[in-house]
């Protein structure tokens, strides 16, 4: 890393040994998502202006995404018609009679979105969503079809070298400048646990549903006697005492919020699915100016290998419309409270599906794939190099882009880390940045 990101390492636990907020919470049987928070006392908000500070949000597809499905060939070149040949029960044609069944058709007449995504075609058309083609690791010695390695290797931004100690996530915060350091925490993970991305940031919350934070009046006695005490015991400068008490004021500041009282910016709703309450959520804190940095969100369901259901309320049907609608009204409840420009939001899975059907109405492991950016400061539109369907890698999409340099990208143009390439770079996976033009 350069200079700079030498000097915060500190901030990382697993390089100084700070202990970790998150871990002090569960000790204390006070974890956040673990259950109802129980408190009685108004929270102390002071310190907390973080007006100009920028989010990135990280949306992780587990499970692998079918791009094909998602973004779809369309019109009469040679990549519709393969596509179109190697499906069956999962292909969709611009010239169905059933606008049910019709992808929506983008500019250009060669792709269109699944046509459950109307949301994101709002966005498309609001110049907010890039679309990047054929993302995923470039060098053969780094392709893979497992879950398990492909997911590691997106999350460490080390492909090839799974035994970094930090995320790519946390080594962004620990050179980004913009961080709030009196900010009682600068990372969230909402609807599951922090993932490996966030590997190594001390400062990590994890905040599953909005209901588990509001204050349980059955019991506020125990409750308030619970964490006076936890207040008492540590008021050093000890570690466990710094880290106890940012976990009692992550409580306090939680607890706080009436998330049920949120109104969403420029009239949205919400669609009320797992996705939908968390991006509520993080726009809630986002508005809050707590100087959150980073927040993350998994979305799982996307291995389709068995009857797929891209169409009328399928499995993949509904997953896709989830999560456009979803992150729709997640940007324009930001946009319309004038938090567009500090956001940026970052879709990814961990490679895509084969080109060919497979025999039980399903896709099998790919490699390349689309990925989605959205924000503010967002030139929407088409990027990178679609590799085609004639030349494939063993019946999978042919990686083109670089999955590092849509992050970097986002890093630096989005979110004003002039960190990017040190925190993708390792002598045992060199990396170059070059700025895509999307941002």
């Amino acid at each position: 890393m350069n200079s700079k990101a030498s000097s915060d390492t500190c901030r990382l636990d697993a390089m100084c040994g700070s202990i970790s907020r998150r871990n002090f919470l569960r000790g204390s049987g006070a974890a956040l998502g673990a259950g109802a928070v129980s408190i009685g006392f108004a929270p102390q908000l002071a310190a907390q202006s973080a007006t100009s500070a920028r989010t990135l949000v990280y949306i992780f597809l587990r499970g692998a995404m079918d791009g094909l499905s998602c973004v779809v060939p369309i019109g009469s070149g040679a990549d519709a018609q393969i596509y179109r040949t190697k499906r069956n029960s999962t292909r969709m044609d611009a010239s169905d009679g059933n606008a049910a069944r019709r992808p929506i058709a983008l500019p250009g007449g060669l792709f269109g979105l699944h046509p459950a995504m109307t949301g994101f075609k709002e966005l498309w058309d609001m110049d907010r969503l890039a679309i990047v083609h054929g993302c995923g690791h470039l060098s053969p010695a780094t392709q893979t079809r497992s879950h398990f390695d492909a997911q590691e290797q997106i999350e460490l931004g080390t492909p090839g070298v799974q035994s970094s100690i930090t995320g790519w996530l946390a080594r962004h915060m620990a050179t980004t400048p913009d961080l709030v350091d009196s900010a009682i925490f600068n990372a969230i993970a909402a609807g599951g646990s922090p993932p490996q991305s966030l590997q190594g940031w001390s400062d990590a919350v994890t905040l599953s549903t909005t209901g588990s934070f509001h204050p349980d009046t059955s019991d506020t006695t125990f409750a308030r006697t619970h964490l006076e005490a936890l207040r008492s015991m540590y008021t050093g400068g000890s570690d466990l005492d710094v880290a106890a008490t940012a976990a009692v004021g992550a409580v306090d500041l939680v607890s706080g919020i009436d998330f049920n009282a949120y109104v969403p910016g420029g009239g949205v709703t919400y669609p009320d699915t797992g996705i939908g309450r968390s991006l509520r959520l993080i726009a809630t804190l986002m508005r809050r100016n707590i100087g959150l940095s980073v927040a993350t969100l998994d979305v799982g369901g996307w291995d389709t290998h068995n009857n797929q259901g891209v169409f009328e309320f399928g499995g993949y049907y509904n997953n896709v419309r989830d999560l456009s609608n979803a992150v729709t009204a997640f940007y324009k409840d930001l946009a319309g409270s004038n938090f567009a420009n500090r956001v940026g939001i970052v879709i990814q899975s961990e490679f895509g599906r084969q080109v060919t059907e497979n025999e039980s109405q399903g896709t099998d492991h790919g490699l390349g794939n689309p990925m989605f950016v959205i924000g503010g400061g967002v030139n929407g539109g088409m990027y990178g190099e679609f590799p085609g369907l004639a030349s494939l890698v063993g019946d999978a999409v042919r990686p083109t882009t670089d999955f590092r340099q849509v992050l970097a990208t986002v890093v630096d143009r989005l979110m004003g880390n002039d960190a990017a390439e040190a925190i993708f770079d390792d002598p045992e996976a060199p990396f170059t940045y070059s700025p895509m033009a999307f941002a």
